[in-house]
């Protein structure tokens, strides 16, 4: 998106979507903050009670947390739905799994050039392989990207 948009030359277009990009990076954060809060906790041994109300206030705390982000978004509204239908496991599972994956496809790009066409055949390949060793191999790549590079915009 980012490349087309730079193509495009429409610089308030482009100031936009660096905006959006931002912005779904800080729900992210959060989403991910949330998700490894809650892996703590459920390695605690409490009592299922406990569990739960516990659970509870780290959902009721990330949603507070969403709410001071979105107060300063204006009138965007882009996550409200998603917020409001409510977090759970499943959810937070999906944010991590499919973010914990971008920094290696971003380095095989980068690996391939920025050639889109080269990108779609390495990806053609490292889908071919068991989801073990494709995970391993997105980590490797993902170690080798320099964090700095925008692991997470387009």
């Amino acid at each position: 998106v980012r490349r087309w948009l730079l193509a495009q030359g429409d610089a308030a277009l482009l100031a936009r979507r660096d905006t959006e990009v931002a912005r779904r990076d800080a729900v992210v954060a959060l989403l991910l903050e949330l998700r490894a809060s809650l892996e703590a906790l459920y390695r605690q041994p409490l009592d299922p009670a406990a569990m739960r109300a516990a659970k509870a206030a780290r959902l009721a705390g990330a949603q507070a947390e969403y709410a001071a982000l979105r107060a300063g978004w204006a009138a965007d509204a882009g996550y409200d739905a998603w917020m409001a239908a409510g977090l759970n496991n499943a959810k937070l599972g999906t944010v991590g799994l499919y973010h914990r994956l971008v920094p290696g496809f971003q380095a095989l790009l980068a690996q391939q050039g920025g050639d889109l066409e080269a990108f779609h055949t390495a990806v053609a390949a490292l889908a071919q392989q068991p989801e073990d060793r494709r995970h391993a191999r997105l980590a490797a790549l993902a170690a080798q990207w320099p964090a700095s590079a925008g692991a997470h915009s387009d």
